[in-house]
């Protein structure tokens, strides 16, 4: 058996989706299924790369600018350039499936296959690509691609969310235009992201890993880590990068509570992001919205509690007061409470074990790729 996947984000480009894609296509290849990835060429990468021999990357030149981000024209110049790669992939083999990491761009692609080469496809939808997600942000773009959103799921054979919460909002738009939303959780790497075999740092560490986006709300965090440090002693360590990272070093720079105690790190390796979860006390992910956040599974995998909003997707995997905190979005406050909170939770530790145990029981990668495999491709 053998499948085409489509992202226009695999690693070392983008974030959560194209960590789901490498994770997935690896356990496809331990299922035996020959997987061919087509994504964005990057200066430094090479063009294709074969991962192992069922895993071959093929990466097309866009507009692409930024490695932590993309605008509308880079992804449709992906679009473009995706579809002409993948054609030329179909003269070469035989597929039996076409896997769409989000409806929009890639859906565009395995549409057209659809409707030229009869391929099925399945679409796994990841946040942005749903209508209703971030609605103040991307209201005007869902409007605009509706049209193209309704055909790539009527005509998929399966369209997944990676959540709860991303399957009641796209079920929303499913019931309307008659499409059933599935739901398979990401999974983590538990032998890869394991808790620290050392002692910590003695100051307390809060971490957050991810984009650096209005989506995130670490404009908020910010505030309130400094209102924290009024009372506590504590470090803040951003992993990231993205389009609010200026913002972000000047809100740094103009506080002396902030400057030292906030550090700042740019997109890194595997290994290294490792480090920081086993570096940090605890995780924080205050975003306004979530899919399935690939972040706080894996700071759960290296045995850190986690205060998140209480959004889809963090609630899914944070259960309050047993391996973290939530707050609702729209408290002021809320956020500098629970992180003080876990500062001073003296059974942290066992909540830390309590996120490790959530993870290895709940979430696999392995069991992921067999829940999106076609009933037939079962081994």
């Amino acid at each position: 058996m053998r499948f085409l996947v489509l992202n226009y984000e695999y690693p070392p480009l983008g974030g959560g989706a194209g960590n789901a894609t490498y994770f997935l296509c690896r356990e496809w290849a331990r299922m035996g299924i020959v997987t061919d990835i087509v994504t964005t060429w990057f200066p430094g990468l090479d063009q294709e790369t074969c991962e192992s021999a069922l895993v071959t990357v093929h990466r097309v030149r866009s507009r692409r600018k930024k490695a932590a981000q993309s605008n509308a024209v880079e992804m449709l110049s992906y679009v473009a350039q995706g579809y002409l790669k993948a054609r030329v992939l179909c003269e070469r083999h035989a597929y039996d499936r076409v896997v769409s990491f989000f409806a929009i761009p890639c859906g565009m692609i395995a549409l057209r296959l659809n409707q030229k080469l009869a391929i099925p496809y399945a679409v796994l939808l990841r946040g942005g690509d749903v209508p209703g997600f971030l609605p103040r942000e991307l209201a005007f773009y869902h409007r605009l691609t509706m049209p193209l959103t309704r055909r790539i799921w009527r005509n998929a054979d399966r369209v997944v969310a990676n959540s709860r919460g991303l399957q009641e909002l796209a079920s929303v738009t499913g019931r309307r235009i008659g499409v059933t939303v599935d739901m398979v959780p990401n999974g983590v790497d538990t032998g890869f992201f394991s808790p620290s075999p050392v002692e910590k740092p003695a100051v307390f560490t809060f971490l957050f890993v991810g984009r650096f986006a209005s989506q995130k709300n670490l404009l908020h965090l910010m505030d309130q880590f400094e209102r924290l440090l009024s009372r506590h002693p504590a470090r803040l360590v951003l992993v990231g990068d993205g389009p609010d990272g200026a913002r972000l070093q000047e809100r740094v720079r103009s506080s002396p509570r902030l400057f030292s105690s906030v550090t700042l790190f740019p997109w890194t390796t595997r290994d290294e992001v490792r480090q920081h979860y086993r570096n940090a006390h605890c995780l924080v992910n205050p975003s306004l919205c979530e899919g399935l956040p690939n972040t706080v599974l894996e700071a759960m995998a290296c045995g850190l509690p986690v205060v998140a909003t209480n959004v889809g997707g963090n609630n899914e995997l944070v259960q309050h007061g047993a391996n973290g905190f939530l707050f609702e979005v729209g408290d002021d406050n809320g956020l500098e409470c629970q992180m003080c909170a876990v500062m001073s939770q003296p059974a942290s530790v066992e909540m830390g074990l309590r996120s490790r145990a959530i993870a290895a029981e709940r979430f696999s990668w392995e069991s992921a790729a067999r829940q999106l495999l076609p009933v037939d491709a079962w081994p």
